[in-house]
């Protein structure tokens, strides 16, 4: 039986994928009824080309554009408030979850005074989130892996949304989703306005893996997606303060001397170099 005190608004956000050609939503469906509470599941499909059918298993929205993440989580943040549910679950479509990631999400939301529920996500043998930083740089100065569990405060968090667990006035209080960052940066931007807001954290002993398709540059990163890319951690900088810009450049400089060096990598030193010249 579910618990009825507490509500979860789960969204997936497809794009040019088929419902059932995802990863996430097969792993959902395979492993939900771990979850002891109420939820609703919204599918934010933002590919026109690709019609998903209405469902009892879900609610749909088929966009008429590519709305992109800023705009279908603040739809799903919307009805979550219509609805009275506390919590929002964000997923993509590349992450495996697990049997153990709800098993542990059950116990961790009987914690009180927390914003986000946060498990590690990690890309082949890479550690992706979470990482702690320096709260006057962001993520562009020195970061740390984020290894123990349980609750954190005091510390600056950055991690992926995909798989967190964030508490719906918590957002509210951070003005929702950014639209600034409509895609990129937008992890960021939300896990660094909550640290700012002196939010506490409970982070899962839960190892979830994500297929991070920016570190593909041969067969997914195109000149437009890395325009896009720079453009918003160009914006996110400036955000943050002058400290984080300077460091960002001095980035942006070493990127562009690994660039250099590498083929697949080459043809962005451009763009590269475009922006370490942008004020």
């Amino acid at each position: 039986m579910k618990d009825p005190n507490i509500s979860i608004q789960i969204i997936i956000v497809l794009y040019k994928l088929k419902l059932e050609d995802s990863i996430t939503y097969k792993t959902l469906c395979e492993y939900i009824s771990c979850l002891k509470y109420n939820y609703e599941l919204l599918i934010y499909n933002n590919s026109p080309e690709i019609l998903i059918e209405e469902s009892s298993k879900y609610i749909v929205i088929n966009a008429s554009q590519n709305d992109m993440l800023a705009v279908a989580y603040n739809y799903a943040l919307q009805r979550a408030e219509e609805y009275n549910r506390e919590w929002m679950l964000l997923l993509d479509q590349d992450t495996c979850l697990t049997k153990e990631y709800f098993e542990q999400l059950n116990n961790a939301l009987l914690y009180e005074n927390i914003a986000a529920i946060i498990p590690k996500l990690k890309s082949k043998q890479m550690h992706l989130s979470p990482k702690s930083c320096c709260s006057t740089i962001g993520h562009w100065g020195i970061m740390k892996n984020l290894q123990t569990t349980g609750i954190i405060n005091g510390k600056t968090i950055q991690a992926f949304n995909s798989a967190a667990l964030l508490k719906t006035n918590s957002l509210q209080k951070i003005g929702g989703f950014s639209t600034e960052f409509p895609l990129y940066e937008l992890d960021y931007w939300v896990f660094f306005r909550l640290s700012r807001n002196k939010e506490h954290f409970y982070l899962m002993d839960v190892i979830l893996y994500h297929d991070l398709t920016m570190l593909d540059y041969l067969n997914k990163m195109t000149k437009s997606r890395y325009v896009s890319i720079i453009k918003a951690e160009h914006k996110f900088s400036k955000q943050i303060g002058l400290l984080s810009v300077l460091v960002f450049k001095g980035r942006l400089f070493l990127r562009l001397l690994k660039q250099l060096f590498s083929k697949e990598k080459r043809p962005y030193i451009c763009l590269t170099f475009e922006y370490l010249l942008k004020i």
